[in-house]
C-alpha cells in the first residue's frame, strides 16, 4: 500500500476515489453560466417570473447573485434525471400545470442548457489535477472517478483535464451500479480492484462524497473546499480534513 498525507493526517491506501464536479475541476467556471439559463429558461417557458426563478435556484441551493453552491444541496449531488424530475415538481405546484406539460418543460430547458458538451473555457482544473493524479500513479495509487454526472460529459471533462488515461474506474450517474453515498460505490470498485474498502481514499466537494466513504469504512475522507470558508465548516464534521485542492495531498511510498 501507498500512504498519502495531508498535515498530521495520514493514510495507508490502494485506491483514491475522487468526484468530479468541485473536485477535479472548477464548479462554477464548467456549470454556473449553464445553470442561470437553465433555471431562468425553465421558468420563463413554464409562464413563470423572477420569483419562480427564485424558487427554483433555492430548492437546488445556488444564489445566481453571488454564484455560490451550497455543497449540501442537490445540485452538486444528485443525478441529471433527478434534477428534472424535482424541477418538473416545482412547475407541477407552483404554476399548476399538468404534469405532462412540467415534465416536459423541465426535459427541454435541461436539453437546451447542458446538451452541448462543455468547452475548453468551460473545463478549468482545480489545481494540479494532472499533476497530482500522476504522482499517485506512479506510487501504485490505482485512481477511480464516482460522479453523478453522465458518462459522456464525464468522459469529456476527463478528457479535457488529460487524465482520462489515468482513471482505471469510471463510475456515473447513469451508469446501472450503485449511485453516492451508498456504500455500494466502494463495495463495487474494492471488488473490482481485489481491494478492500478499507484500503480506499474518498476525495469530493459534498457531503454525500464524504458520506459515501464513511458508510463504507473507507481508510480516509478528504473534503474539498476551494473557497475554504462556509463549505469547509459544512464539510468538516464528515472529513478527516479539509483542503482547497487535491495538491494539498502527499504523497509518500512505503
Amino acid at each position: 500500500m501507498t500512504k498519502i498525507c495531508s498535515g498530521t493526517h495520514q493514510f495507508d491506501i490502494t485506491c483514491a476515489v475522487f468526484d468530479k464536479d468541485g473536485t477535479l475541476l472548477e464548479f462554477e467556471q464548467a456549470w454556473g453560466r449553464r445553470i442561470r439559463q437553465w433555471i431562468r429558461s425553465m421558468a420563463a417557458a413554464a409562464g413563470g417570473d423572477e420569483a419562480l426563478a427564485g424558487t427554483l435556484f433555492h430548492m437546488f441551493g445556488y444564489d445566481p447573485d453571488r454564484r455560490e453552491v451550497a455543497v449540501d444541496g442537490p445540485i452538486l449531488a444528485a443525478s441529471a434525471q433527478t434534477m428534472k424530475t424535482l424541477s418538473a415538481g416545482v412547475i407541477y405546484a407552483e404554476q399548476q400545470l399538468p404534469w405532462h406539460e412540467a415534465e416536459k418543460i423541465a426535459v427541454a430547458a435541461g436539453e437546451a442548457a447542458f446538451g452541448s458538451p462543455l468547452t475548453e473555457d468551460e473545463i478549468k482544473p482545480l489545481g494540479d489535477v494532472k499533476g497530482t493524479i500522476g504522482k499517485m500513479r506512479e506510487a501504485g495509487i490505482t485512481i477511480a472517478v464516482a460522479t453523478a454526472d453522465n458518462r459522456d460529459i464525464t468522459e469529456h471533462c476527463l478528457e479535457q483535464l488529460e487524465i482520462r488515461q489515468d482513471v482505471d474506474i469510471l463510475m456515473c450517474g447513469d451508469d446501472p451500479l450503485p449511485q453516492k453515498p451508498d456504500a455500494g460505490v466502494l463495495a463495487w470498485i474494492a471488488a473490482e480492484l481485489d481491494t478492500k474498502t478499507e484500503n480506499i481514499l474518498m476525495v469530493g466537494d459534498t457531503i454525500n462524497d464524504l458520506l459515501t466513504g464513511r458508510n463504507a469504512n473507507a481508510a480516509g475522507c478528504i473534503a474539498i473546499s476551494p473557497d475554504g470558508s462556509n463549505g469547509a465548516t459544512v464539510l468538516a464534521p464528515f472529513a478527516n480534513v479539509v483542503l482547497r485542492t487535491i495538491d494539498e495531498l502527499q504523497v509518500e511510498c512505503n
